[in-house]
């Protein structure tokens, strides 16, 4: 059995060694698997139009993020769906102005990012319009 503690969040490869006769370390021994510690991804994430012209997105906090990355993308016919990077913040909420005219083809994800550059996937938002 392998425990591990407060091991950072990220790729990490489990190698294993022998002892030589010695009694010191063999290290030709090869690496066989890789064990991800990755970002948890965002819960919750909801965006409400208020009817008007205000966006609000929201989403539960991830334990570890110093912040998350908003990705966003307006549908288009025939276009393939390609989330883009538009903002970071490091709060669990994001306010814009939209439109009307856009918040029926307007689409939303977020990330959560630790302070050593980890990024979870992305959530995509659950829509109430108004």
């Amino acid at each position: 059995n392998v425990t591990a503690s407060s091991i950072n969040q990220g790729n990490y490869d489990l190698c294993l060694f022998t002892r030589d006769f010695i009694g010191g370390l063999d290290f030709t021994g090869e690496c066989k698997n890789t064990i991800v510690f990755s970002m948890p991804v965002p819960n919750n994430v909801f965006a409400n139009h208020d009817g008007v012209e205000e966006l609000t997105v929201t989403w539960d906090p991830v334990q570890g993020a110093s912040e998350y990355k908003i990705y966003t993308y307006i549908d288009e016919p025939g276009r393939p769906v390609e989330p883009r990077y538009y903002r970071t913040t490091t709060t669990n909420q994001w306010v814009r102005e939209l439109k009307l005219q856009y918040r029926e083809s307007y689409r939303i994800w977020v990330s959560a990012r630790n302070s050593n550059g980890i990024e979870s996937a992305l959530r995509e938002a659950n829509y109430s319009w108004k």
